[in-house]
């Protein structure tokens, strides 16, 4: 992929750190924010935060109001894009849910709900 990440928040673990790192613009970062690799993802996180400049320490996230206008502003400024891989009908979610499973997803899957 020609596409390059100022900012890498890797929340499913699904890709190598060598990976992430392949995709960062020179001044780019990855922070690792998953437990979902298991305690290798968490150790490895460590240490390659650590040791590299190129990812931050794990943290947990304590979301607020403040942080979240501020980010929907970001949004709407286009200063933070979000990568969406696909989005889906409500319907198909369950497969959505399979897609995701397995790895495939490059971004976030959105399911749009119709109000009736």
């Amino acid at each position: 992929a020609d596409e390059r990440y100022d900012l890498i928040f890797d929340m499913a673990a699904s890709q190598s750190f060598g990976a992430m790192k392949r995709v960062l613009t020179p001044e780019g970062f990855i922070s690792p924010n998953s437990g979902h690799g298991g305690m290798s993802y968490v150790i490895r996180g460590a240490l390659l935060g650590a040791l590299s400049r190129k990812v931050g320490k794990m943290y947990l996230a304590n979301s607020n109001t403040r942080d979240l206008e501020l980010l929907a502003k970001m949004v709407v400024e286009g200063k933070l894009v979000p990568v969406i891989d696909r989005t889906v009908p409500f319907e198909g979610i369950p497969d959505a849910v399979g897609y995701v499973a397995k790895g495939h997803a490059r971004g976030k899957v959105v399911a749009t709900v119709v109000p009736e």
